[in-house]
């Protein structure tokens, strides 16, 4: 009597559990949908995102703030051009668009140097 109400006992402990665990997978199926993944997914991305523009924006305003002015002088009164001003780039450089004037220059400076290269291979 004793072994059979034990047994009965742990029967009933273990339908109880298989109900449990069946209602929770319900519960689980009913609230994770692909639809609220997309959404839960598409929050955190809109999150990272607005985190990483407002760090790329502090960057940014660190970097401008020093003398920005003075940096756009300097950068307009300097003819660097060319090879020359891609070893000088910098994070902190202010680039532009060469002039017409400059990009002449250029290409007179680089004529001049395989002019001067073909010299040398005749000698």
């Amino acid at each position: 009597q004793e072994k059979y109400n034990h047994q009965n006992e742990r029967r009933q402990d273990m339908n109880l559990l298989e109900t449990n665990i069946t209602q929770a997978f319900q519960l689980l199926q009913e609230q994770i949908t692909p639809m609220t993944i997309q959404a839960h997914l598409q929050r955190k991305i809109e999150l990272h995102n607005q985190h990483a523009v407002s760090l790329q924006e502090e960057q940014h305003k660190k970097m401008t703030c020093v003398s920005s002015k003075k940096k756009k002088k300097d950068a307009m009164e300097q003819m660097v051009v060319g090879p020359i001003a891609a070893i000088n780039v910098t994070l902190t450089t202010v680039l532009r668009a060469a002039t017409t004037h400059e990009r002449e220059w250029v290409l007179a400076q680089e004529e001049e140097k395989k002019a001067k290269e073909r010299q040398k291979k005749r000698q």
